[in-house]
């Protein structure tokens, strides 16, 4: 150890919470995010003293940081190793405490208190940082571009007073292994143009995205999201590469917003998110073994606009408005499984599959207690392909309207008032399967029904039609059997 603060008696020297800047003659007044209490072998020292250790160490020598709270900003220009005695007693604290500009730096073992940036890791530099602990009003740490930085074993908070703006602001790559960050921060993580590795990380209460990416690769681990801030997202990331396995969000209103990007998710529980577990506005993505509990207001998993969605082994629960939904989009289900769509607080939706301008290839695919359809599709644009759904407890067991194309094979419907449902101008075609319901079949203005090989109808009414437009209407929005 290379000198050491002188200890002065025991004494409490921050409120228990902050409530304004720290005032004591010359220092800087600075916004204290925790309670510190000093002990008798802790003390106050300028940070002048450890800048002159850190510039009298050799390269790739250590400096001992004994306990107290060093107050100051230091640089760091040469690969050396900073130990501090423990992130509970060794803190350094300032407006910007800490810069590395030199690549080989290690910090290990203290708290960094930054009223604007704790930590600053410059173009062209690298950090490990290790049992550490980050506080700020503004930013935990920043990675500038050509930086890099490995966390390891380290919490990032921020009060309820501060509320931060991200936790860790990343340009360059970053490596997080059991990395904890708490607090209000308005963002988890913000990565722009980033290359960006996690795992073991868990995050909360976010008040606007746990992770936020933008131009950016990104790969996660058994990372856990929860929020109870209703507006906040799990990840949002626009024109990512995103592989993701073993993650948990809970709470906010989506779980992934994606745009534009490239997206697998191998492994996802998402519960109480209030509008989408995930949704995407273009790119191409697939979710696999995941389990999805709402209710969601919109779609546990939405493909929206260009999109190419495929999803794989995936429960929903509570489904919300609808259980897969696509509107200008393509989308793939396999032995996907949704139970308990509704009807919006506007009578519309409640569907187990929804298509709307878009195409969509189904296999294996179960829908119970939905109070719309099964499967559904709407506009001249839509086609639907289904090989193997089983339906029970449903309104309707398939619908399409406006001049939408559905064709069924292998499907067991179970309806509470109609099998098959067409209207506008719509087509449907059915094979190898059963309907069971009140109606088996209908077909209204204009369109058409038709059964092929294999295919048992167990209805008191077996088939339909009619010319009432009105019908279109009362079906979309899923509301029951019709009135002749």
């Amino acid at each position: 150890m290379i000198g050491s603060p002188s200890p002065p008696p025991r004494q409490t020297i921050f409120a228990a919470s902050y409530d304004g800047a720290m005032r004591r003659p010359g220092l800087t007044h600075l916004p204290l995010l925790a309670a510190v209490t000093l002990t008798a072998c802790s003390g106050i020292q300028a940070s002048t003293s450890l800048q002159a250790r850190i510039d009298a160490a050799g390269l790739g020598g250590d400096v001992d940081l004994p306990a107290g709270i060093w107050i100051g900003e230091v640089t760091i220009r040469k690969p050396v190793t900073l130990h501090g005695a423990g992130r509970e007693v060794t803190i350094l604290s300032g407006r910007r405490p800490l810069s590395i500009g030199v690549r080989g730096v290690r910090v290990e073992g203290l708290t960094v208190r930054g009223a604007e940036t704790a930590i600053s890791v410059e173009p062209d530099a690298s950090l490990v940082l290790r049992h550490a602990r980050l506080e700020s009003a503004g930013t935990g740490i920043a990675i500038a571009a050509r930086a890099s930085a490995v966390i390891e074993d380290t919490t990032a908070v921020c009060s309820a007073e501060s509320k931060g703006a991200a936790a860790v602001r990343v340009e360059g790559q970053l490596q997080a292994t059991g990395l904890d960050v708490s607090g209000p921060w308005r963002r988890g993580i913000d990565a722009t143009s980033a290359t960006v590795t996690l795992s073991g990380v868990t995050m909360r209460d976010a008040e606007a995205a746990s992770i936020h990416a933008v131009d950016s690769t990104l790969h996660l681990s058994d990372v856990d999201l929860s929020t109870t801030h209703a507006g906040a997202a799990g990840v949002f990331a626009a024109r990512c590469h995103l592989t993701g396995e073993k993650l948990k969000l809970s709470g906010g209103e989506e779980g992934f917003l994606l745009r534009d990007g490239d997206t697998r998710i191998d492994g996802l529980t998402a519960t109480r998110i209030s509008s989408s577990a995930f949704a995407a506005v273009g790119g191409t993505e697939s979710v696999q073994h995941a389990d999805l509990t709402g209710p969601f207001s919109e779609a546990a998993i939405s493909a929206l606009n260009g999109s190419s969605v495929s999803v794989s082994d995936v429960d929903v629960h509570a489904g919300g408005a609808v259980g897969l939904l696509a509107v200008n989009a393509r989308v793939e289900a396999s032995s996907m499984r949704v139970d308990g769509a509704r009807c919006d607080r506007d009578g519309d939706f409640g569907h187990g599959f929804a298509l709307e301008k878009s195409t969509g290839t189904f296999r294996d695919i179960q829908v119970t207690h939905a109070e719309g359809a099964a499967i559904y599709a709407s506009d001249e644009r839509s086609r639907g392909q289904v090989d193997g759904c089983v339906a029970s407890e449903v309104a309707v067991g398939a619908m399409a309207v406006l001049e939408a194309n559905l064709s069924l094979s292998r499907c067991d419907l179970k309806s509470t008032s109609i099998g098959a449902l067409a209207t506008g101008h719509a087509r449907i075609v059915l094979s190898g399967g059963e309907l069971h319901a009140p109606v088996g079949v209908m077909a209204c203005v204009g369109s058409t029904i038709e059964t092929g090989g294999g295919i048992v109808l167990t209805a008191p009414v077996p088939r339909q039609s009619c010319r009432d437009e009105s019908l279109e209407k009362t079906w979309r929005r899923g509301s029951g059997a019709p009135h002749k």
